[in-house]
């Protein structure tokens, strides 16, 4: 699996439901933006960026979690195994890569809802 699973831990049900709220009001805006003009409206949100930055964020703190549970893992195994540091590092980079497809997917709706 590519992505986190989304119960895995706490900061992988945050970074989906980041990445879900991008989503939506990404959609939303880029409704308004394309209907009707958006000065003056009350729940226009200029860019979805700083999110995309947050959940990116998520991903290397998820990442770090990781690789300590990996340590921790080690130190009770008493050995170092390269089956549990090879899955530990494989599983903590999917953390990172949910974070930059956040990043990525709030550039694109920065894009997208340009008005410019």
């Amino acid at each position: 699996m590519i992505l986190p699973f989304p119960i895995a831990s706490w900061v992988s049900v945050l970074m989906y439901s980041l990445l879900i709220y991008i989503i939506y009001i990404g959609i939303w805006q880029f409704r308004i933006v394309r209907i009707q003009r958006t000065d003056g409206h009350p729940f226009f949100m200029g860019s979805l960026v700083p999110i995309g930055a947050v959940i990116l964020c998520l991903g290397f703190l998820g990442h770090v979690m990781n690789i300590r549970m990996a340590f921790e893992a080690i130190e009770a195994a008493g050995d170092i195994s390269p089956e549990i540091v090879a899955s530990s590092l494989k599983n903590s980079f999917n953390y990172v890569i949910l974070g930059f497809l956040s990043l990525g997917l709030s550039f694109l709706f920065k894009y997208l809802n340009n008005k410019g």
